[in-house]
């Protein structure tokens, strides 16, 4: 057979060295979306037995985030196995619909969630509990702000490598969690103090009150996943020339 010419040899090299930068990549991403799952469970369990041990509506409540958030972290789970099977980092057209609708799910199973949350805060607040733990309360948090950290440095990272839908949505996720974790960890840490010093009855408001703001948070992001993605879903199909 001919050799291939000079040019031809070039344009093949270039092929293979970005082949092997894509696997690199989906490697890199592939690892960071299954730290994030399997980790996900235990911290979940985590913040349900603490919960119901410290007696804290603030970390029952953020036990119930983590599992609405397993549906999503599922679905992205399963995108990108979907997204190897490719080879292409950017999300195939069916890929972004599941996205889409997992973000969907999330956000309407979120709604009835903070509402039963809300109602529990107002009641909570009304007549406060006798007895909460807040050394038990605080056990997760540090373990689960570790995790935020972690993810959202590592996601930050491969943004600036690769342009990837996927991976967008991990670093602005894990950048608010990081932010939300420091605020609930100050918040504990403060209540926990306050029964230290004899102002037990004011941490007893708290606990409560930061349960309130969490309800609050996931109902504003539940009614903008809701709406946003059912837009999206119920949007014509792309032009044949992007699909």
């Amino acid at each position: 057979p001919a050799a291939a010419r000079p040019g031809e040899k070039e344009t093949m090299d270039d092929n293979s060295n970005t082949d092997r930068d894509n696997d690199a990549m989906l490697r890199q991403l592939k690892r960071l979306v299954d730290i994030a799952f399997y980790s996900l469970i235990p911290m979940a369990l985590a913040f349900l037995v603490a919960g119901v041990m410290a007696n804290s509506l603030t970390v029952l409540s953020i036990a119930m985030d983590y599992g609405l958030s397993f549906i999503v972290q599922l679905f992205a789970f399963q995108s990108i196995r979907a997204i190897q099977e490719s080879n292409v980092i950017k999300f195939p057209y069916g890929t972004g619909k599941l996205e889409n609708f997992s973000g969907f799910l999330y956000g309407a199973l979120a709604i009835p969630t903070s509402l039963y949350i809300l109602y529990f805060s107002v009641a909570r607040i009304l007549s406060p509990a006798q007895s909460i733990s807040f050394t038990i309360a605080q056990i997760p948090l540090l373990p689960s702000l570790a995790r935020s950290v972690y993810l959202f440095l590592r996601s930050r990272r491969l943004q600036r490598q690769v342009d990837s839908p996927l991976l967008d949505s991990y670093y602005a996720g894990f950048k608010v969690a990081t932010y939300f974790d420091i605020g609930v960890v100050l918040a504990i840490g403060t209540a926990w103090a306050l029964t230290r010093n004899g102002y037990g009855a004011a941490a007893y408001y708290l606990d409560p009150a930061m349960s309130l703001v969490l309800s609050l948070y996931m109902l504003y992001t539940g009614v903008s996943l809701t709406v946003g993605n059912f837009k999206i879903l119920m949007d014509l199909p792309l032009p044949e020339a992007e699909q």
